[in-house]
């Protein structure tokens, strides 16, 4: 993990890297339990992820301050579904957000502007096997890309 106040006044960097080997042992699956599990990687468990960001705060005017952030977040790839079907694998993934704000200096009032998924990728979040329709899945995928404004207030 990294958070460095950078020489340029109110610019703020931080940053974090995971590198984890998480498997199941080597085990004889009983009944009921798959038979990809033993000595493969967890469900959800990508080996490399990261995360950045920087944010910049600085004053407008003696009344205002602006404020602006941008985060990233690395996944390699990993496999959504408990039985580790080779059909579940969710690719290496860099997802980005943003969000640039203006309000008082004081802090009673800030209105910003936000965005999520900023290139819009399509992601799975989960995968699972169809009950009673063999060979066929159903997918929760991640959010698109989604915007919006926020008020904030203090009294």
């Amino acid at each position: 993990d990294l958070a460095w106040r950078t020489p340029i006044e109110g610019l703020t960097a931080t940053g974090g890297l995971t590198y984890a080997v998480t498997q199941y042992d080597d085990f004889v699956p009983g009944a009921g339990v798959g038979p990809l599990l033993p000595g493969s990687r967890l469900s959800y468990a990508p080996l490399w992820s990261a995360s950045w960001s920087a944010a910049y705060e600085r004053g407008v005017g003696t009344n205002l301050k602006l404020r602006a952030s941008l985060a990233g977040r690395y996944t390699s790839q990993y496999n959504t579904g408990s039985n580790l079907d080779p059909l579940k694998v969710q690719e290496a993934l860099t997802l980005w957000n943003g969000r640039v704000g203006l309000g008082a200096a004081d802090e009673r009032w800030t209105v910003e502007l936000f965005a999520q998924n900023l290139t819009d990728e399509d992601y799975l979040q989960v995968v699972v096997d169809q009950p009673l329709q063999t060979g066929t899945y159903a997918a929760f995928l991640g959010a698109p890309r989604t915007w919006g404004v926020t008020l904030r207030s203090r009294f």
